[in-house]
């Protein structure tokens, strides 16, 4: 597809990953494309993305208030990798949510109150779930996923009301048959971060188009400096520095079991380590090598507010 650069799974010579350098605010705008994370390697080449013409170089302070700030713009500016960075958690529960969400859209959102408390007292993720035309049909659809070798199981229900939740045990099989069809997860969350509403918001419209039943707006997935950002399932492969002109094709190369490695962040359910050395072999690394997660530099990773905060870098040590 025009304007994405594509390696299917186990193809060499895509680099993974991963060196976290400290941003600074870029002029105005969101960035048009997706990029290939760069390599942090002891030995060998250190993959760099060409920045946009016309972008400013100039450093500025993270912490002065920029009215314009867009951390996916800055982070993009920065050349900031992207893999290893991909949700770790073994078990989500996704909830149909319409309507607005607040910053903490667990907690605040138009669900009833006892649903909100439940699910917020839950020993696992929650996210909640939308349609970007904002119908969905009747009732209250819920998935159920659990981390496996190779992505997730996902098991799903449609509830005649939201507080049907209260009494759903999630490991009844037969109250949450499996669901095998693709999912596509994007994080549109402006009130928790705008780069998510801006960018995500007209990658769930391009994707409904071609997935009508398996497209969702979905809350805060972690790294909104990488919108737009989705998770797939039952893959669990995360992208992020997605756009309407690589989405579409990024989401087909998933739906046919490729990796799609320049802007894929990881598979979710696995640590960052074990994120890196997936993209690292099918990249045509060797899987001995080690990976191994170090301090990086603090940066400012929200546009919801000034604060810097520290990274985690992942190195790629050659097998010896």
């Amino acid at each position: 597809m025009p304007g994405q650069e594509r390696r299917a799974a186990g193809r060499p010579g895509a680099p993974v990953a991963v060196v976290v350098e400290p941003g600074h605010p870029p002029p105005a705008g969101l960035h048009g494309g997706g990029r290939r994370p760069g390599v942090d390697r002891r030995r060998g080449p250190d993959h760099r993305r060409q920045r946009p013409a016309g972008q400013s170089l100039t450093p500025v302070r993270q912490t002065s208030p920029v009215p314009d700030y867009r951390c996916s713009l800055a982070s993009l500016t920065d050349d900031e990798p992207i893999a290893g960075t991909a949700p770790t958690d073994p078990e989500i529960l996704l909830v149909e949510s319409p309507g607005p969400w607040g910053r903490d859209a667990v907690t605040d959102n138009r669900l009833p109150e006892a649903v909100r408390a439940h699910l917020a007292a839950l020993d696992l993720k929650v996210f909640l779930l939308r349609r970007y035309d904002g119908h969905a049909g009747p009732g209250t659809h819920v998935f159920h996923a659990r981390a496996t070798g190779d992505g997730y199981a996902v098991r799903r229900a449609v509830l005649e009301r939201p507080e049907d939740l209260l009494d759903l045990d999630l490991a009844d099989q037969a109250a949450l048959p499996a669901h095998d069809e693709p999912l596509w997860l994007v994080c549109t969350n402006g009130k928790r971060d705008r780069c998510c509403a801006e960018v995500g918001r007209p990658i769930a419209g391009l994707l409904s188009e071609r997935w009508p039943a398996g497209t969702w707006e979905t809350t805060h997935l972690g790294g909104h400096r990488f919108s737009g950002t989705l998770l797939a399932l039952p893959s669990g492969l995360t992208l992020g520095r997605l756009d309407t002109d690589n989405a579409l094709g990024a989401c087909e190369a998933v739906a046919r079991g490729e990796v799609p490695l320049d802007v894929t962040r990881g598979r979710a359910g696995r640590s960052g380590e074990e994120q890196v050395r997936e993209l690292h072999v099918l990249g045509g690394g060797d899987a001995h090598d080690e990976v191994v997660a170090v301090p990086g530099p603090v940066r400012r990773q929200s546009c919801g507010d000034d604060k810097v905060k520290g990274t985690t870098r992942y190195e790629v040590r050659p097998a010896r």
